[in-house]
């Protein structure tokens, strides 16, 4: 071998010998980078960041590709509430003890008629009065200024105008329609078939302070971008407050007692629509509220609701559920309190503190569930559009995940998941497709089935 041999040979076995340090160092830091991603509790490495709705859900020993969510409509709002980032926030407006006391009603109301937008400033009085509501449309009211339906005018504000506001008003004794409200934004003429109509709605609507009570069908009706915060809405016979569709609504930091009483003796009735908060084509926040004595469901989400947080809320005495997300998608449930549901005990998995059927993407964390029928309840259904009576297919239960929950007292089970109880429709992998971990279970029977 020639001096310029030996050289050559000496270089490349050099070479050779610096790539393998290299790869060696590299599998070093691989298996130091495992290590301390296996410090990371399962539950915790398997669930998606918050907001994050790709990724996957599973059991520890099995899991599930949650597949990305179809994209919601342009407008829809962020899947985060926008009255505070911190998740166990409640707020501080709701009133100061418990029972509010309507004002003593003596001798006959003074007839009012308010002309254009305003702003109209109401001293303390007795009132009645039946508004058409213009574009901008102003009321504020000091306290004691009462609007009374006297059980015969339908509602007190109505109609499609946009960038309504009404603040500090007592608004009782209204005959309100059924699914309509003494204050109500939107066309009462307007059809409603297929979902939202935008034409027939009011939009950014905003009822502050206020106290609308005793009114026979529903208190307060909200559509797109309206807003109904700091207010008490106290024993309205059908609903306390709906939607009939829209993004961006809030609902926001009011107490809610006895609403739905007048269906209590009709069960059809009051499974079917009597409630707290019933909302539907729904896009928005519930947060911060308490809700008393509802004679229905408190908080209830019925058909095409998308993007919908259900957070930080005070839920006692439901006769059916606390919370119902059904046929629908995209929401968020954390860290309400339950108490007290399902007096009505219809048996099987139904009247669970949270209820969940026929809707995806939903997650279901750090909720308190006590002393329910049922505690946390899933389940699948083969369900039909109501407009169309054609069977819809994306009404389906998938990448629900249910998680660092406590859950106890329960008559029943404490969480539970499984097909309808139609006979004739059975969905086995429905098990496949619920994510549930780091929940606590106490002095319940835990069903999966």
């Amino acid at each position: 071998m020639t001096r310029v041999q030996s050289r050559a040979y000496w270089v490349a076995v050099g070479l050779t010998l610096i790539w393998w340090c290299l790869f060696l160092a590299s599998l070093i830091g691989k298996a130091d980078h495992v290590a301390r991603d296996g410090d990371t509790p399962a539950a915790e490495m398997l669930q998606p960041a918050e907001g994050d709705r790709s990724g996957t859900f599973g059991r520890a020993d099995e899991e599930v590709t949650i597949i990305q969510a179809t994209p919601r409509e342009p407008g829809a709002p962020p899947l985060s509430p926008e009255v505070s980032s911190d998740p166990n926030y409640k707020s501080d407006a709701i009133f100061d003890g418990d029972i509010f006391t309507p004002t003593e009603v003596t001798g006959s109301p003074q007839t009012l008629t308010l002309n254009g937008p305003g702003p109209h400033h109401i001293k303390a009085g007795l009132y009645t009065a039946s508004i058409d509501a213009v574009d901008g449309l102003t009321i504020n009211c000091d306290q004691g200024a009462v609007f009374h339906g006297q059980d015969s005018l339908p509602y007190f504000v109505q109609g499609s105008a946009n960038n309504v506001t009404i603040d500090g008003c007592e608004v009782r004794n209204y005959a309100s329609p059924s699914q309509n409200g003494a204050i109500n934004a939107k066309d009462p003429n307007g059809s409603e078939t297929g979902g939202l109509q935008d034409q027939f709605q009011g939009k950014d609507w905003t009822v502050t302070n206020s106290f609308v009570h005793s009114n026979a069908g529903v208190g307060v009706l909200l559509s797109s971008g309206g807003t109904l915060a700091r207010s008490r809405i106290f024993d309205n016979g059908e609903l306390g407050c709906t939607s009939h569709g829209g993004t961006n609504i809030r609902i926001i930091g009011n107490k809610f007692r006895g609403n739905g009483h007048a269906n209590a003796g009709d069960l059809g009735r009051q499974v079917w629509e009597s409630g707290g908060c019933k909302l539907k084509y729904f896009g928005g926040t519930v947060h911060g509220n308490s809700f008393i004595d509802t004679v229905g469901t408190s908080i209830w989400c019925d058909i095409d609701c998308d993007g919908v947080w259900i957070t930080g809320n005070d839920i006692s005495g439901a006769t059916n559920s606390c919370i119902f997300y059904e046929i629908s998608d995209n929401a968020v449930i954390n860290n309400n309190r339950c108490t007290g549901a399902g007096a009505l005990n219809r048996g099987w998995f139904w009247e669970a503190g949270i209820q969940i059927a026929g809707s995806a993407n939903v997650k279901v964390t750090n909720n308190t569930v006590s002393d329910s029928f049922n505690g946390i309840t899933v389940i699948s259904q083969d369900r039909t559009d109501p407009n169309t009576g054609q069977r819809r297919f994306d009404w389906h239960t998938e990448n629900v995940s249910v998680s660092g929950n406590t859950i106890s007292g329960c008559q029943f089970s404490g969480v539970a998941w499984g097909t309808t109880d139609d006979p004739s429709f059975t969905d086995p992998d429905v098990f496949n497709r619920v994510f549930w971990a780091n929940n606590k279970v106490e002095n319940c029977m835990e069903v999966l089935s």
